[in-house]
């Protein structure tokens, strides 16, 4: 599923999701449970991006 997932296309849920945990948190009684579940989705997802573009850029020696 994420796993293929083109960067644009992670890039793009991921900005859904933190348009969803803003909403989630200026509600004046947020679902904290599901704010935590949105901010971990979001974390794997950011994850999922900073490795494919470690796996795509060349790899230079320092």
């Amino acid at each position: 599923m994420i796993a293929g997932a083109h960067p644009a296309s992670l890039a793009r849920r991921h900005a859904a999701i933190e348009a969803d945990l803003d909403a989630e948190l200026k509600r004046p009684q947020p679902d904290f449970i599901r704010a935590k579940r949105l901010k971990q989705l979001k974390l794997r997802l950011k994850d999922k991006l900073a490795a494919h573009l470690r796996d795509t850029l060349p790899h230079t020696r320092r």
